[in-house]
């Protein structure tokens, strides 16, 4: 990667939807993209505006999703599974960056469940920013099918974990202890004891992100034991 892409890791050529009720924080999300390349730059009010420009003429260009959790008219959420089970004009497997609030940690699990690219909290600093395109254009998408988004129920994030394999023995597990390809040992918890991360799942570079990412919205991971087995 040359210097310049680490800079500039977007270009003129790219499309960047970006949707916050807020205006101050869209104001301020659009100054920091213009800043790392100036790419061509859509926003949304809310998720009503957000799933029409998801869907319009422009839809197929559009490179990098920007989502608030909590917006009228359709939460991050709500945009982000619609994106994902491939419901819109826009590609199912398109980078979505989703700007993080711990204080509901049911969002954030469905947010994990529907494999967001990363987490960004606020206020986000220009070199954060930076290193997270750099990661997520610089590294292979390995989303599902959508038919597996469209099919997940948002119900059951608040449940225990769902894997059957019985990982009796297993260590406790911190944060600074996963690793790209080992598999979780048990139901990796927030600190209220609702599910984040289902025993089994393996550990990929996206959620090694996401993990990291929540650590630094303030959500304590490390201490976590990662051995509970299913009931």
């Amino acid at each position: 990667m040359t210097e310049t892409t680490q800079q500039h890791p977007l270009s003129a050529n790219d499309l960047v939807l970006i949707a916050d009720d807020e205006a101050f924080s869209r104001f301020i999300t659009i100054e920091l993209f213009d800043l790392l390349g100036k790419p061509k730059i859509m926003t949304a009010r809310d998720g009503t505006e957000a799933l029409a420009a998801l869907n319009g003429e422009r839809a197929a260009a559009i490179r990098i999703v920007v989502l608030d959790f909590n917006m009228p008219g359709a939460n991050g959420i709500e945009v982000l599974k619609e994106i994902r089970s491939g419901r819109l004009a826009v590609p199912y497997d398109t980078i979505v960056m989703m700007i993080t609030s711990i204080e509901n940690l049911v969002l954030v699990t469905a947010a994990v469940a529907l494999d967001v690219d990363v987490f960004l909290t606020k206020p986000t600093s220009l070199a954060t920013l930076r290193g997270h395109l750099i990661d997520v254009l610089g590294g292979e998408r390995d989303c599902a099918a959508p038919e597996h988004y469209a099919a997940l129920d948002m119900n059951w994030l608040s449940a225990k974990g769902m894997a059957e394999t019985d990982f009796t023995g297993a260590e406790g597990i911190t944060l600074d202890d996963l690793a790209e390809g080992m598999v979780i040992a048990g139901d990796l918890l927030d600190p209220f004891g609702g599910l984040l991360v289902a025993a089994g799942t393996r550990v990929t570079a996206r959620l090694l992100r996401l993990l990291h990412g929540l650590e630094a919205a303030g959500l304590k991971l490390n201490g976590l034991k990662a051995v509970r087995s299913p009931a």
